[in-house]
């Protein structure tokens, strides 16, 4: 586009003006006058397009990451986040099995825990429900999941600040602790593609309740100068 000699371009030429300046495919010239007809517009339809619709497109891909993973993508020194369903499970229907937090002070940082709550209804758990010597969840539904912003030791395996989820598989006398990376995977998902992900092994061990505990159940106790994560269902405590 071309202006005329005097900084305006012709009446007919279509061109889009801004306040002051007429927009050339070159650059910019100063401009005191509109031409007939024209208004003060400082973004054309098509420029607004141009920023809209990729903005749009950026936001949605955001909310749609934040709701599929819990926010990983935002590391855990500025939000340990939410505890939040997994994006294949309806958001407004009771569950069986609540989905629960424990939260919980490790020196001058944080840790959440995330499980899933299953009930014992009558039922034998460990040796029945949940049997020996086999790989487990370690709840309901989604995985336990573990975010932390500073480093700790679950089961004795070092994790440095980050999101991971663990399963089990409880035994009579103990329970091996499986800690891996992927913290997205449906929570019976333990096939290769999450175990490549392992960080540490750990053996915890197995102990009887004084309590029958109908509900599974995951609190913290304090022992010296840290802080023991501990699991109770039925009448067998581990940790």
């Amino acid at each position: 586009m071309i202006a005329n000699r005097e900084g305006h371009a012709p009446h007919d030429h279509p061109l889009r003006w801004a306040r002051g300046y007429t927009i050339e495919s070159v650059g910019f010239c100063s401009s005191h006058e509109l031409p007939p007809g024209h208004s003060w517009n400082y973004l054309s339809p098509p420029m607004i397009r141009l920023v809209f619709w990729p903005t749009l497109v950026l936001a949605l891909t955001g909310l749609t990451a934040f709701v599929l993973t819990g926010i990983t993508l935002v590391p855990t020194a500025v939000a340990l986040g939410p505890c939040l369903r997994d994006f294949t499970s309806s958001f407004w229907e009771e569950r069986a099995s609540p989905l629960a937090s424990t939260t919980f002070e490790v020196g001058d940082g944080a840790v959440r825990v995330c499980y899933g709550r299953p009930s014992a209804r009558e039922r034998v758990v460990f040796g029945g429900l949940v049997p020996y010597r086999q790989l487990w969840r370690t709840g309901a539904n989604e995985p336990t999941r573990i975010y932390t912003n500073r480093t700790i030791e679950v089961a004795g395996v070092r994790l440095v600040p980050g999101r991971y989820s663990l399963y089990t598989i409880p035994d009579t006398n103990e329970w091996r602790v499986f800690i891996t990376e992927s913290a997205t995977h449906w929570g019976n998902d333990l096939r290769s593609g999450t175990r490549d992900k392992d960080v540490g092994v750990g053996v915890v061990p197995a102990d009887t309740t004084m309590d029958y505990v109908e509900t599974f159940t995951i609190s913290t106790e304090s022992a010296d100068d840290s802080v023991l994560m501990v699991l109770e269902w039925e009448r067998t405590r581990g940790g």
